[in-house]
């Protein structure tokens, strides 16, 4: 089995992501998916007090990073 390469071993993992636009934006969600185009990362989004889920596709020229959202103790 090939070893898994970084962003691909993050796959169903929560990932902190920050994307280009005019006011850099960072957002919190879960990685679907990476490829040659870009990621594919699930959030929760809160609408009049119940819970949504937005699945965003961001192409490789619109992020800036990501890391995951948990942190390792040393």
């Amino acid at each position: 089995m090939a070893k898994k390469e970084i962003p691909q071993k993050w796959i169903g993992d929560e990932v902190e992501v920050s994307i280009r636009t005019d006011v850099p934006e960072e957002a919190t969600g879960k990685l679907k998916e990476v490829n040659g185009a870009g990621i594919v990362v699930a959030f929760t989004v809160k609408r009049d007090d119940k819970d949504y889920r937005r699945t965003v596709f961001y192409p490789w020229q619109t992020v800036n990073w990501i890391r995951p959202a948990e942190v390792e103790p040393l």
